[in-house]
């Protein structure tokens, strides 16, 4: 009788450790995933909607009345220097790739819904 209540307290005892070894586990992943996901630099990801909004900002004269734009930069794994000077050099050749684009011919194929020529 004993050995059965003896077997019985082992799987409890291993099912906790388990548990808690998956939990850590866990634990580790989502602040791999976090630190990943929610570290931006402009143009990671997204470079068309990035280039969009370069465009939009330029369109409505964003920056001449001294407004600044910023940047949501959380470099836990990086070097933090390094990764400001970066976003601010994508964000450079970004607007620039923006100023290049005939904007009159850009917002005619947009009214026209024209997504080739877009």
């Amino acid at each position: 009788m004993t050995t059965d209540t003896g077997d019985r307290m082992k799987v409890v005892v291993y099912y906790a450790i388990w548990a808690t070894l998956c939990a850590g586990a866990a634990g580790v992943m989502m602040s791999l995933i976090h630190t990943w996901f929610f570290s931006f630099a402009p143009s990671r990801t997204a470079f068309m909607e990035t280039l969009e909004l370069a465009l939009e900002l330029r369109r409505c004269g964003y920056g001449s009345g001294g407004e600044r734009l910023g940047f949501d930069l959380y470099p836990y794994t990086e070097d933090q220097v390094g990764a400001v000077k970066r976003s601010l050099l994508q964000w450079q050749f970004i607007d620039g790739v923006a100023a290049k684009l005939d904007d009159a011919a850009l917002r005619e194929a947009q009214q026209a819904k024209d997504a080739v020529r877009a």
